[in-house]
């Protein structure tokens, strides 16, 4: 896998900014307006009706086609953020909040949980690798818990959830057997499940960066590694807030979540927490291979400093020679000596192989 490459698309992606904020400036609370990026494809209605019995799944053209009858469980999957009526036309039917509405319009929201009367919403970042792109893809995913209905919402028309319609295609799957709030744990688990995936792809992307620098430092590793260390903080700022979802979900007074499932998130909080402590050590390794890099490029340094040193150590007497001899004085004895060049030159090369020996003896070189 190519490690540029790699760079160069991690550092297009957003964990939790506030651009897009400023369409919102000045709105009451409440307002639903869309804050991402501009439309890219045309939203898309899933529902699946499941139980211990059956499960059906299809695609609706509109709300209107869904029908009040629901036999068991039913899953509502929203495709898509930027349209703004079918938000509404959600929260009128099924009596969401609007500050829930206006969240899930807002890409650039971090994690959280908030209770309402007769729903629970979610907000959870999904992280995924892109094996074809060489990249990490986030996107944005909410969830709304009813009585016997989950609906989710994601920005775009991508199958982040295909495992999960896979589980449920099973009759004798878990999920089949217990409630909706169960469902909603097993999307949350799979969605953490995605991060160590990413931790393990960044570890990776990390090892190779390293190697790099050790093996041959570069001016371009710094920006290589500024990007990474960035983008690991920007990770677990999404990341951590999502421990704290969890952990709400296991207290006793959130109505739609039975006590059934807590052994099941417990288990799950204690995933966010390695999660969280990846991250932490990755970011130590980011740091830590900044250092690397410096310290590669000041032994590089010293030792060509060494080498010059030396150079200049043993050309230093052999130039005092060489100038002292080449002075102009008449009464100079050597000068006239017969053999006296050559003893000169004798005298040189004794004076640069006990250098050598002496810097050999020294381990300077």
């Amino acid at each position: 896998m190519n490690l540029s490459s790699f760079i160069e698309n991690f550092k297009h992606i957003s964990f939790g900014n506030s651009h897009g904020q400023v369409q919102k400036t000045g709105l009451s609370p409440g307002s639903v307006v869309y804050t991402g990026s501009s439309e890219i494809e045309p939203v898309k209605i899933f529902v699946t009706d499941f139980s211990i019995e059956a499960m059906e799944r299809r695609e609706l053209k509109s709300l209107t086609e869904l029908s009040e009858h629901v036999v068991g469980n039913r899953w509502l999957q929203i495709k898509g953020l930027h349209d703004i009526d079918i938000l509404h036309q959600l929260g009128k039917q099924h009596k969401i909040h609007t500050l829930a509405l206006e969240d899930i319009a807002n890409p650039h929201h971090p994690p959280k949980i908030e209770e309402f009367d007769d729903h629970l919403f979610v907000i959870a970042k999904m992280l995924v690798f892109d094996a074809e792109r060489n990249q990490l893809k986030l996107e944005h995913v909410c969830f709304v818990l009813i009585k016997d209905l989950l609906i989710s919402f994601q920005e775009t028309n991508t199958i982040l959830f295909e495992p999960i319609l896979k589980r449920l295609e099973n009759p004798t799957a878990r999920m089949r057997k217990f409630g909706i709030d169960y469902f909603l744990y097993a999307i949350l688990d799979l969605i953490v499940d995605n991060y160590f995936v990413a931790i393990e792809e960044l570890n990776d992307q990390f090892e190779r960066l390293e190697q790099e620098v050790i093996d041959n430092p570069k001016k371009s590793h710094v920006e290589s590694i500024h990007t990474l260390k960035r983008q690991v903080v920007l990770f677990r700022k999404s990341v951590r807030p999502l421990r704290e979802v969890v952990n709400m979900l296991m207290r006793d007074d959130v109505k739609l979540m039975s006590g059934d499932i807590d052994i099941f998130l417990r288990d799950l909080y204690d995933h966010t927490i390695q999660v969280t402590d990846s991250l932490e050590t990755l970011r130590d390794l980011a740091s830590g291979l900044l250092d690397t890099y410096l310290t590669q490029v000041s032994h590089r340094m010293n030792e060509v400093m060494k080498v010059l040193t030396i150079m200049s150590t043993i050309f230093i007497p052999l130039g005092f020679l060489a100038g002292l001899y080449g002075m102009n004085f008449a009464n100079m004895p050597e000068l006239h000596f017969k053999y006296g060049y050559f003893m000169l030159l004798g005298f040189m090369a004794v004076a640069v192989v006990s250098m050598l020996l002496l810097f050999k003896f020294k381990k300077w070189i």
